[in-house]
């Protein structure tokens, strides 16, 4: 008993995430072998559009190297994509996984995220 008044906590907005698209993670698998694939697994989610498709695009340094469509089995229902890459033993690749922005959308800074793999194994990215 400090003295102190108390500290009350009261949430604003909605409790509801009213439309947002969100990359919840991406993997990389381990490359060993020149020429060897490396799998991408991600994970991402659709608040707000029902169950209408999002498209998986993965980047490879900047260039895109594969695209998927994908489909939620409800609003706010994790999907799961795999992309198989050919690895770069000479240097290290940075895989990014995005999803394109959609009107209305809460945010867009979590729509992407990205992986580093080399010969040494994945690394994430900050």
């Amino acid at each position: 008993e400090s003295g102190m008044p108390p500290v009350i906590a009261i949430g604003v907005g909605s409790p509801t995430v009213r439309q947002d698209r969100e990359i919840l993670g991406v993997t990389a698998g381990d490359a060993r072998l020149a020429d060897s694939t490396v799998t991408l697994t991600v994970s991402a989610v659709s608040h707000g559009f029902g169950a209408a498709p999002l498209e998986l695009r993965v980047l490879a340094n900047g260039r895109v190297v594969d695209a998927e469509r994908v489909t939620p089995a409800a609003d706010g229902s994790p999907v799961h994509a795999s992309f198989d890459v050919v690895a770069d033993l000479a240097s290290p690749t940075l895989y990014t996984v995005e999803i394109p922005s959609a009107s209305g959308e809460l945010t867009v800074e979590n729509n992407r995220r990205s992986v580093c793999a080399n010969g040494a194994g994945p690394k994430l990215s900050p």
